[in-house]
Parts: C-alpha cells; sequence; structure tokens
C-alpha cells in the first residue's frame, strides 16, 4: 500500500535532508540540526542542514578556500547526498524535485570549482573533470547511503513524525544515528 500524493512531499523531503545529515556525519562534519520549513500542504518544502562550516541559513560555506580536493570532494558528497537518499525511496520522481536537485549540483559544483557564488559558476565554462569528480561525490554519497539504509530510514521517518515545521537537533540526530 503506498503513501497519500500529499505525504510524498514531506517523505520525499525527509529522506533528502536526512541523507544530507547521514553523509555528513560519515564524512566527519559535525551534524548541526535538520530544519523542516513550511506547511505540509504547500507545493514546496524548505530544509536545511546546518553542518559545521555552514551559515545558519544552511548556505554551504564548507571552507570554500581549502586547496584540500579531498574535502571539497566530501563536502560535494553532502551537497548531493540529498538527491540520492531520495532517488532510494522514489527512484522516478526525479522530475518533481528537479529545483532542489539543482541547487544542491550548484553548490557541489561551486565547491569543486572553489568558488563563492553562483554568478562565477554560470560565468564559468563547463570542465569535464568537474563533472568527473560530481560523479566521484554521487558516487560516494550513494555508497555511504547504502550501507546506512536503515540509519537513512528511521532518521526520514522521525523527521515525519514531526512534520512540518520542525527542527531536530545535533542530539536527536546523533542518537538516531548511533542507535542504529
Amino acid at each position: 500500500m503506498s503513501e497519500p500524493a500529499e505525504d510524498e512531499e514531506l517523505i520525499g523531503l525527509a529522506m533528502h535532508e536526512a541523507g544530507h545529515a547521514i553523509v555528513a556525519d560519515a564524512l566527519g562534519f559535525d551534524v548541526r540540526s535538520i530544519e523542516l520549513r513550511g506547511e505540509e500542504s504547500s507545493t514546496f518544502l524548505n530544509a536545511v542542514v546546518g553542518c559545521s562550516g555552514e551559515t545558519e541559513s544552511g548556505a554551504s560555506d564548507v571552507t570554500p578556500d581549502t586547496d584540500d580536493i579531498v574535502l571539497r570532494a566530501h563536502s560535494a558528497a553532502v551537497a548531493m547526498a540529498g538527491r540520492e537518499a531520495r532517488r532510494l525511496r522514489f527512484p522516478k520522481a526525479d522530475s518533481e524535485w528537479h529545483h532542489l536537485d539543482l541547487d544542491d549540483r550548484s553548490k557541489a559544483l561551486r565547491l569543486l570549482r572553489h568558488e563563492r557564488t553562483r554568478n562565477q559558476l554560470m560565468s564559468a565554462p563547463d570542465d569535464p573533470a568537474d563533472e568527473a569528480l560530481l560523479v566521484v561525490a554521487v558516487g560516494e554519497a550513494r555508497q555511504i547511503l547504502l550501507h546506512k539504509r536503515s540509519v537513512l530510514d528511521e532518521l526520514a521517518a522521525a523527521l515525519v513524525r514531526l512534520g512540518c515545521p520542525s527542527r531536530m537537533t545535533a542530539a536527536d540526530i546523533l542518537a538516531i544515528i548511533q542507535r542504529s
């Protein structure tokens, strides 16, 4: 039996944000919170996973000035983890989440390209090396999520139970991650 259509948006958002948090934790970032914003009946829900190195709004500022490609690649994996987590639950629903995926992809490319602004990203020529690194970041996120699928499902279910708007603290998130 499938969930009602109105619940799919909240479930998809919960999977998406839980994915960011799980991959961030697995890669050594401190996860501060997950916040779901908006109304369950809205056409668009917004969420923020706060990690160390990010601003309070959730905008990525994960040491973009670093020359450490591994740190930048891990940060890109965190950015792409939401899409990959949601795809595990809703493999054919990408068109409904295109706006969120583009934001995460843009964030990941900025991290990989060592750029600060969306304008710089839009004016930069396409680089096959960036795309190759993005594929690696997506693969890393997906591998972590597959390995931690039960944690992903439990964290997403906890977010769905909280509803929207809501906020899950670092202590609550870590309790689920460590318990599973």
